[in-house]
């Protein structure tokens, strides 16, 4: 499976948490990003949650193409009534 370079943008609480991750596909790179999210705490108290939010809302409904637009998606999920808003971006492939 050829990797491909994807660039996440997560917004929670007035912070942005921007990283990029290695993946197949928009939905493994949501994935990895999760994994990396949790291990990275980078919100000590609310990483694991982000996580699992984001997690479920994909599982449930997928991610949304953004129309009119190539290689970005986008993401919603909500934790203990905040919303978290994440922006999914192919950058490269390698």
């Amino acid at each position: 499976m050829t990797q491909r370079r994807f660039t996440i943008a997560c917004e929670f609480r007035g912070g942005t948490y921007i990283s990029q991750v290695l993946a197949p596909d928009e939905v493994r790179a949501i994935e990895a990003w999760a994994q990396q999210f949790e291990r990275d705490r980078p919100i000590p108290r609310s990483s694991a949650h982000v996580a699992l939010s984001v997690r479920r809302e994909v599982a449930a409904n997928d991610v949304s193409a953004l129309t009119g637009l190539t290689g970005v998606w986008c993401i919603s999920a909500a934790v203990a009534g905040d919303l978290v808003l994440g922006s999914v971006v192919l950058s490269a492939s390698d």
